[in-house]
């Protein structure tokens, strides 16, 4: 894309500097971590920038992960599919415990098998 007439030369710098970033992965992943985002959203910003679309005008609000939802759907399709597991107990009635018992009575006489 050609510079426009009225493009200022730290404009064009600026979008120079976001083609660069944009191109290596390496650049992303330190920017991405400096402005605390992960690597999509720090691509998307770049590449605004590279498009020349000013981000002071709309700016992106990413929602954020830390909230529950209010209507405790996940909570109750959580607890359904952990009462519906069931587990080994103590008994451990796999075929390593009788193997071991298998080896303890041959070793020990008094064991009854």
């Amino acid at each position: 894309m050609a510079p426009s007439a009225t493009e200022s030369f730290e404009q064009r710098q600026e979008r120079i500097e976001a083609a660069k970033v944009v191109e290596s992965n390496e650049r992303l992943i330190w920017y991405s971590t400096m402005r605390n985002e992960s690597v999509p959203q720090t691509r998307l910003h770049f590449l605004r920038v590279l498009a020349g679309i000013d981000e002071s005008t709309s700016p992106v609000q990413w929602a954020d992960d830390f909230h529950e939802a209010g209507d405790g759907s996940d909570q109750s399709k959580a607890k359904g599919e952990s009462s519906s597991r069931q587990s080994l107990g103590s008994g451990n009635a796999g075929p390593s415990s009788a193997t071991a018992r298998a080896s303890t009575a041959s070793s020990n006489p008094r064991v009854p098998s």
